[in-house]
């Protein structure tokens, strides 16, 4: 007991009443997570936990896993460094690896957003109360929570205050210390998986290096680029496979088609969203509707907004602001991207964009650096004895308008529509069949209502006496506003057990599945969140669903096998979500010119099925082009077909069907492994053996040629009867070795040279820092 009473006196005290009032906040905004038994469960989130378990049960089994045979007919994981596979904080899920676990994690690293935000504000001789503010704006921004979804980005975006905190001391002091930790620090952001934001963040660097010390500007910059070389020998152990997956992955042909650009630039009506974050509806309460691209990427709270206007002219005349100010307006800009005349131009001069796919990414920078803007701001109104009767009286008259215009819509449910058609008829127009007036009356209510919330906030916070209040009007803005942005379910929904998996595990055996869910845009879990962002007046089709009817649909999804989830439950599949997909593989699917039935008929409830955009064929493979009764998934051994809509299939059998949920068998089924002759005609069905995350061993009864239909990829070796052979690759996809004796042993094993020699570099690398640090350390005694 005197130990928790020291540990309490020490939090309360009045040196950490700062972390203590940022935790209270924290708890009070993921009250759902902490209280309620709510979980994250949607975007790119479903794939961390599968991930993990794999990785953590070949762990216990010996065997640290670099290939992963469960997806797109083999997957080289190790180079794919959105894995996180040396991302520290996921041991955390040793202690359970559920989807919760998952869920603490991520409310975890806003925990540290903030702390560490606050203590580079307060670096920046900040006060308390503007540090708070630009602590509680950067950890509850729109980005901040909008990126929930991706735990990649997430977590590199969230470690931005501890990297330019450590990389600013270092700077300031040029402490090799300080150097060090800002290196580890880069490291673990690369090791989180989305290097993207790495590379922002250095781009974003040298910003600090106008600060005023006494420091030489060239000492500066020598140290800038030693934390960057440094940070990437440390992850040579993903650089370096990365780098070698690039060339054989459809990311290599981004820079070809600008198209891939168009869906991830923010468009220029969403600017809107950056003053009023409900402008076009609510998305997590199924009444989003417009431009729902941006989901609020830009959104730092209107009251922040309103004391950067307020305070412009100071900010403007301080120095050690105008490098933020500078950086925020050009990421904005940049964020544009196809919008832009001359992106063409930064694609084609500029590496990054030939790369990377997403304009929209710089808004992390705005973020940032307006979070530590908006945290001088409320240091100058802090500060200053000006009254600002003006705004007062506008943001007063905005509330008391659009209050009474929210009152008389409500009554008159016609006028919304009723102005529309004015305004339309003025212009020579006509409106378009969406305008009804139940939606134009719930679009006049989201506008007035959005417009009459800010503008009582904005008015609260310039009339309080007690100006130290105005963080907690900053927390209230952002938990009405960015909190709408993210998704939960019940965690026992999640937990359930699954009928159709248990039915595969029981029968697929050495061969593969594949399930509707992973290759419609319009199924699995996606379509569950994306009918609660879209539900009717907003939908075109279908009617609105109450809890129960969504909690139904979410189930029945689960029960499809949601993207990536074969390695969760140990099968294998054709198809996955991936970072990187191998372009050779993904061109196997492409051999008609029309969409397959399946896909014409679903686009009947979907129209945007029948647009196949570039950007998709980075991550999937592209089945729209393919009939489901072509012969190439007769070769890949696809022995059952998951699906709750019609396939139009010829040659299958339902042989399995639960609650709207049927599993097709596949009579032309092939092995995954055979014997072929002289001609090529197959003359016996290889054995599999065992097979773990490396190895596959194979009995090859009879003479000839070994096929093994999984992905070849650079690394692999075959040994015959524990000696090594010739490996020979099969169509340009496929691993074979040829038999000279019956009855052989064949093993292949992964064995990938870059990871070997990025694992070497990286291990020196930091063993010769940690060694430097020490001498220097006997150095100084």
């Amino acid at each position: 007991m005197a130990v928790i009473k020291r540990i309490i006196k020490a939090f309360t005290s009045v040196q950490n009443f700062p972390y203590l009032f940022l935790s209270l906040l924290l708890v009070i905004y993921f009250f759902p997570i902490f209280f309620q038994n709510q979980t994250f469960y949607y975007g790119d989130i479903l794939s961390v936990l599968p991930l993990k378990k794999f990785f953590f049960d070949s762990l216990s089994k010996g065997v640290f896993p670099l290939w992963l045979p469960n997806m797109l007919s083999g997957y080289p994981i190790f180079a794919d460094s959105s894995a996180g596979t040396y991302y520290l904080p996921y041991l955390f899920l040793l202690i359970a690896q559920t989807i919760r676990a998952i869920s603490v994690l991520v409310v975890i690293h806003f925990f540290v957003a903030a702390f560490f935000m606050y203590r580079l504000c307060r670096h920046f001789r900040i006060s308390k109360t503007g540090s708070l503010s630009g602590a509680i704006i950067y950890s509850l921004s729109g980005l901040m929570v909008n990126y929930i979804a991706d735990p990649s980005r997430f977590f590199v975006i969230s470690l931005y205050p501890v990297f330019s905190l450590f990389m600013v001391k270092s700077l300031e002091k040029k402490n090799i210390l300080f150097l060090f930790l800002t290196s580890l620090v880069l490291a673990m952001q690369i090791f989180a998986g989305h290097i993207q934001y790495v590379v922002i963040e250095l781009l974003f660097a040298p910003v600090f290096l106008f600060r005023k010390t006494d420091i030489k500007f060239s000492q500066k910059v020598l140290f800038l680029i030693i934390i960057a070389i440094l940070g990437f020998l440390l992850t040579a152990v993903v650089i370096l496979p990365v780098l070698e997956l690039i060339p054989y992955s459809t990311r290599s042909l981004i820079g070809q088609d600008l198209s891939v650009y168009r869906n991830f630039s923010l468009n220029p009506l969403s600017l809107v969203r950056f003053v009023f974050a409900h402008f076009w509806g609510i998305k997590n309460q199924g009444s989003a509707w417009g431009v729902m691209d941006t989901s609020m990427l830009g959104y730092i709270g209107f009251i922040p907004l309103l004391l950067i206007m307020l305070n412009l002219k100071k900010i403007l005349s301080a120095k050690q602001i105008r490098p933020f100010l500078l950086a925020a307006i050009l990421s904005l800009v940049i964020s544009f991207g196809t919008y832009l005349p001359f992106f063409k131009l930064f694609v084609s001069t500029i590496p990054i964009f030939g790369f990377f796919r997403n304009p929209m990414s710089f808004l992390v920078i705005y973020t940032f650096s307006m979070s530590l803007i908006a945290g001088f701001a409320t240091d100058f109104y802090i500060t200053q004895r000006l009254h600002f009767k003006k705004t007062f009286i506008i943001l007063l008259f905005f509330a008391v308008a659009a209050l009474i215009f929210y009152l008389v819509v409500n009554i008159d449910r016609t006028l919304p529509q009723n102005l529309l058609k004015m305004t339309a008829s003025f212009f020579h127009k006509n409106l378009s069949a969406f305008h009804t007036v139940d939606v134009d009356r719930e679009i006049a209510g989201f506008i007035t209502l959005n417009i009459a919330v800010v503008s009582i906030l904005g008015f609260v916070s310039l009339i309080i006496s007690k100006r130290e209040m105005i963080p907690v009007i900053i927390f209230l803005d952002l938990l009405l506003f960015t909190r709408s942005n993210f998704f939960t379910i019940d965690a026992f929904l999640v937990e359930t057990r699954n009928p159709v998996v248990n039915f595969l595990q029981q029968n697929l055996g050495s061969y593969r599945y594949l399930s509707s869910s992973e290759i419609l845009p319009f199924s699995g879990m996606y379509d569950y969140f994306g009918r609660l962002a879209f539900q009717p007046p907003f939908s075109k089709e279908g009617t609105k669903l109450d809890r129960q009817g969504l909690e139904e649909q979410f189930t029945n999804q689960l029960r499809l096998i949601p993207p990536n989830f074969s390695y969760y439950y140990n099968l294998k599949t054709i198809d996955g979500i991936a970072t990187f997909i191998l372009k050779d593989y993904n061109r196997l699917f492409q051999k008609n010119s029309r969409l397959n039935r399946f896909y014409e008929s679903a686009g009947k409830y979907n129209p945007q099925l029948l647009e196949t955009k570039a950007d998709a064929v980075l991550t999937k493979i592209d089945f729209t082009k393919i009939d489901f009764n072509d012969p190439l998934l007769d070769e890949l051994s696809v022995k059952y077909l998951v699906s709750d809509r019609e396939l139009y299939l010829s040659h299958h059998q339902r042989v399995y069907f639960d609650k709207g949920i049927s599993v097709y068998e596949n009579k032309n089924v092939k092995p995954r492994a055979h014997i072929t002759d002289d001609s090529g005609k197959e003359v016996e069905e290889a054995e599999i053996l065992k097979e773990d995350a490396n190895t596959v061993k194979i009995l090859a009864g009879k003479k000839g040629l070994l096929v093994l239909k999984d992905i070849y990829y650079p690394g692999w070796k075959v040994f015959v009867n524990d000696k090594e052979n010739k490996l020979q690759i099969i169509d340009g996809l496929w691993r074979g070795v040829m038999i000279e004796k019956e009855g052989s042993l064949v093993t292949f094993r992964f064995q990938p040279r870059s990871f070997y020699l990025g694992l070497a570099v990286s291990g020196l690398s930091f063993l010769s820092a940690v060694i430097y640090l020490f001498w220097q350390y006997k150095k100084k005694r």
